[in-house]
């Protein structure tokens, strides 16, 4: 009697070792799937991410040179001290949006890696050549999408970097030496500035245009045209910049080229 009641003991420890095997093994595959998913919609977030950063951008360096043509404009008259604060403190705010702008766009950048090299691995495990083939082509209209992105962002990145540094040099310059003298000396660096801006206003706009194309078609079920703000892109975005930013400041009478 005593085997016996072991022998079922055993049993049905044998039997909820299975059990449990098997509910862990199917949490594991419900995680790896989630896992993938989540990825899927962390690179949307990214995105839209950076989507509004590259309105801060246009924002941030059409406040430093509105700021920087008040200065230079021929017909100044404003107090020299504020105004010259005011120009500084633009370029400040110009360097920290540089700075925010890196800290999205390079998780923005691991996050499609890791998307684009998981869904890679996929489509090995299918055994539909068809749903394969419609996976396979997915990826790559999605890959281009993203890529599309890529190309405004790099160079736009690259030219604020440089803007930024021209402007703190500009700082630098008229913190020493701000007199009619002076600001004839850089008329052609702020005329060369204002160019800069004009060009790279366009390069932040192609990427804005180019992540709203992105999320607005990758966009999870249930999230088609919305933000995780709860609120369409393009809306969400404008209320924040005020529309697309203010028009370019015009250069400075004497600067044209």
């Amino acid at each position: 009697m005593a085997s016996r009641s072991l022998s079922r003991f055993a049993a049905a420890g044998l039997l909820a070792a299975a059990l449990t095997g098997c509910a862990s093994m199917s949490g594991l595959f419900i995680q790896q799937s989630d896992s993938s998913l989540s990825q899927v919609d962390g690179l949307l977030e990214d995105v839209e991410h950076v989507h509004v950063e590259a309105v801060l951008c246009r924002d941030r360096m059409r406040e430093a040179l509105l700021a920087l043509n008040v200065l230079v404009g021929p017909d100044f008259g404003g107090d020299a001290l504020e105004s010259y604060a005011r120009f500084e403190d633009a370029v400040d705010r110009v360097e920290a949006q540089q700075e925010s702008l890196r800290a999205r766009a390079e998780p923005m950048q691991r996050t499609a890696n890791q998307v684009f090299a998981a869904w890679t691995l996929d489509l090995k495990e299918y055994s539909s050549e068809a749903l394969a083939q419609h996976s396979r082509d997915r990826l790559e209209e999605t890959r281009e999408r993203y890529d599309a992105i890529l190309a405004e962002l790099e160079p736009a990145r690259e030219g604020y970097a440089q803007l930024a540094g021209v402007l703190r040099d500009m700082a630098l310059f008229l913190k020493h030496d701000f007199n009619a003298a002076a600001v004839h000396e850089i008329q052609r660096e702020v005329t060369g500035l204002a160019h800069q801006v004009v060009k790279l206003d366009r390069r932040f706009l192609n990427c804005q245009q180019a992540a709203q194309v992105y999320v607005q078609s990758g966009a999870l079920r249930g999230q088609m045209v919305l933000s995780r703000r709860g609120a369409p892109v393009v809306s969400s975005v404008n209320e924040m910049s005020g529309g697309l930013g203010p028009e370019l400041p015009p250069v400075a009478p004497g600067n044209e080229r």
